[in-house]
């Protein structure tokens, strides 16, 4: 009878030498973390997934597929700048993950940064040569660069791999444009909308358009189309107050901001396109009008399909990333 105490002893303590070891199992921990932070995605409970990814980074740093999935949790939450970097870790680890080249190039195109936009697209490509993203990545980053008749073989290539997807003759429409063809643009920004009528990108795009044509009245009315569509859509909040600010209506600019308050990410969107400070309403809500001018035409020049414009400083490879960009692209691995 001894015995058996002694028995349930010796297993208790193996029990816990084990749970220690486990504990200490940086491996371990972070697929604990992952699972953790899945169970969270899939309940919708963002910002409690977006902790626990973060968590099994630090557990093991070398894992692509946290960094993968963080970085999708810091873009739903509207934080571009860790969902760049994040995606640019999740590439720079597994250079087969065509998807986080993609992602991450969007948001430098969205930053200017074109050469790394471009840098991140060929290494999409380099994967995936019939990924329709990529190729509108690309063509999107040469017409950053200026280098238009290029961008626009580049996206009919993408349109040619599938002529029924809305983004690639959104982007042609965006090219179009800027290299002057504006009946070309136009046709394109409305095939776009055909294709997908219910999608809120094709609308704002298609908005942005006919404002920076100067058709105030039809851009109003696509953009209250587009939030018919989606009541809590950022991006069309932030356009039509932009909208409103530029044409004197500064009241019917509120409801807006007061959307983007209340939204995930509508916070840094508010002070991105007002210039204040976060949280500070006041300021944003008495913009004089020549200001909500000088904001239309910062819109107008190009806000991408993914929303915010964001500084150059703040999202990017920097001058030593810039040298890595290039020397991949001359040696794809």
């Amino acid at each position: 009878m001894n015995d058996v105490p002694r028995t349930l002893t010796c297993v208790a303590v193996l029990a816990l030498l084990g749970g220690g070891a486990c504990a200490r199992d940086p491996e371990a921990r972070a697929r604990r973390y992952m699972t953790s932070g899945d169970a969270y995605t899939a309940k919708h409970q963002n910002s409690r997934a977006l902790i626990e990814y973060k968590r099994a980074v630090q557990a093991k740093p070398e894992w692509s597929e946290a960094h993968y999935k963080l970085a999708k949790a810091y873009e739903i939450e509207g934080d571009a700048v860790n969902a760049y970097r994040e995606y640019a870790h999740t590439g720079d680890l597994d250079m087969s993950n065509t998807d986080a080249h993609i992602k991450a190039g969007m948001l430098l195109l969205g930053a200017g940064e074109f050469e790394a936009a471009r840098t991140r697209a060929e290494l999409g490509l380099t994967n995936s040569p019939n990924s329709v993203p990529a190729n509108i990545l690309l063509g999107s980053a040469l017409a950053g660069l200026n280098e238009t008749d290029k961008a626009i073989k580049q996206i009919e290539q993408a349109i040619s791999l599938d002529p029924s997807y809305a983004p690639a003759w959104t982007a042609l429409g965006a090219v179009q444009f800027h290299s002057g063809g504006n009946a070309r643009a136009a046709e394109a920004f409305q095939k776009a909308v055909e294709l997908a009528p219910r999608s809120v990108d094709a609308r704002v795009a298609l908005a942005n358009y006919q404002w920076a044509s100067g058709d105030t009245k039809a851009s109003e009315a696509t953009l209250k189309a587009a939030l018919a569509l989606d009541a809590a859509n950022s991006d069309v909040h932030r356009t039509l107050a932009l909208l409103y600010l530029s044409t004197h209506r500064a009241a019917e600019a509120e409801p807006h901001f007061q959307a983007l308050i209340s939204q995930p990410g509508g916070r840094l969107a508010l002070a991105v396109a007002t210039g204040a400070g976060v949280g500070d309403l006041p300021r944003a809500r008495h913009l004089r009008a020549g200001r909500g001018r000088a904001l239309a035409r910062g819109a107008r020049g190009g806000v991408g399909a993914g929303g915010l414009r964001l500084r150059a400083s703040a999202i990017g490879p920097g001058r030593e990333g810039r040298r890595r960009d290039a020397r991949r692209r001359r040696h794809p691995r």
